[in-house]
C-alpha cells in the first residue's frame, strides 16, 4: 500500500498522532497532543532546541481533509500562539494533508 493511500485512509486523530511521531523523530522534544476537544487551534505542542541549547516552544495545527482551509484556520493559529502561556520564543507548524478523490 502506498504511503498517499494510507493517509487518506487515517482520520484526522490519527493523523495529529502521526505528525506527533514524526516530530519525535526528527529530534523535538517534549512532543505533546492536546486533547481531541477544545484545543483552542493548538493540536500539538512541543519544544524546539536551536543549535545554541535555546528552547523555542512549537505550537502545530493539524489538518486532514478534501478542502482546503481557510484564513479562519490561520488566525486561530495565530491567536493560540499568541495567547500561550510562555516566556520564551514561540513559533507556529502548520502539517496540512489536502486529498481529492
Amino acid at each position: 500500500m502506498n504511503q498517499e493511500l494510507i493517509l487518506k485512509n487515517i482520520n484526522g486523530f490519527e493523523f495529529e498522532e502521526l505528525v506527533a511521531d514524526i516530530f519525535r523523530k526528527k529530534g523535538f522534544k517534549n512532543v505533546v497532543v492536546t486533547p481531541r476537544t477544545n484545543d483552542g487551534g493548538k493540536d500539538i505542542i512541543m519544544d524546539e532546541v536551536s543549535p545554541s541549547g535555546e528552547i523555542i516552544k512549537a505550537v502545530v495545527e493539524c489538518k486532514h481533509h478534501k478542502t482546503g482551509i481557510g484564513r479562519p484556520v490561520v488566525q486561530k493559529l495565530h491567536s493560540a500562539v499568541s495567547t500561550l502561556e510562555y516566556s520564551g520564543k514561540k513559533k507556529r507548524v502548520y502539517c496540512i494533508f489536502q486529498y481529492f478523490y
